[in-house]
């Protein structure tokens, strides 16, 4: 059985912005995400993609985040302009691809060989009106999915998708061991229901920072979901 694991998720506006809000989680978690969002697929911006040089905004990264906190890239980046290899060499746990920013399937293949090529692991996002063949060509190269609990993806605090229930109970029927993640309005209403339906990986971002007390409310999704 895979172990249900809360990963609170940081849209960084830059890198101080990104170390004030791991501070806050107080080391309560293990492994954050780290959202990064280039204005091109989809609309909002994120650090590196604000100001300044990207690739050397890049490089500091690695230097960011503390050596015991584990995090992954969620590389909400248009295909044609993702530089993978910089982000890879930040020693990221492992990266999210979303293959809606890909324009054919052979330029997603090669970017999760190349995520492996790096020995990090790779797990592919998909929105809720993309069908699920788009995984089919890829799943024995994967490490697992993650599904969108909102419409829109870019930014925190939008509202729950239902759609999203049916989409991971059947992920989870066909592909019982597959480690299934869900990003968006994942909070203390839904989080069960998104367990229910076989979810195991819940990324949280404004119901935990958007909170007086990160690590506190952190803290409380984990044991929420380890009933």
């Amino acid at each position: 059985m895979l172990t249900p694991s809360v990963i609170p998720a940081i849209i960084p506006q830059s890198l101080a912005h990104l170390r004030a809000c791991i501070g806050r989680l107080a080391g309560a978690a293990r492994e954050i995400q780290i959202d990064i969002v280039d204005g091109i697929f989809v609309p909002e911006k994120s650090w590196p993609y604000l100001d300044g040089d990207r690739d050397a905004n890049i490089a500091e990264l690695a230097a960011a985040v503390p050596e015991d906190l584990s995090y992954e890239l969620d590389l909400m980046v248009a295909g044609q302009s993702l530089d993978l290899s910089s982000w890879l060499a930040q020693n990221p746990g492992q990266v999210v691809l979303h293959v809606e920013s890909f324009s054919d399937d052979a330029g997603l293949a090669q970017a999760i060989t190349e995520t492996h090529m790096y020995g990090r692991m790779v797990a592919l996002a998909l929105n809720n009106d993309t069908p699920l063949e788009r995984l089919a060509p890829h799943l024995l190269d994967i490490d697992g999915v993650q599904c969108m609990g909102i419409a829109e993806i870019g930014a925190q605090g939008r509202s729950f998708d239902e759609r999203v229930l049916n989409r991971i109970r059947e992920i989870r029927s066909k592909y019982p061991e597959l480690s299934i993640g869900v990003d968006g309005s994942v909070n203390e209403e839904t989080i069960m229901r998104l367990k229910e339906a076989g979810a195991n990986r819940f990324v949280v971002g404004s119901a935990v920072f958007d909170t007086p007390d990160p690590a506190q409310a952190y803290d409380a999704l984990s044991k929420l979901v380890a009933l």
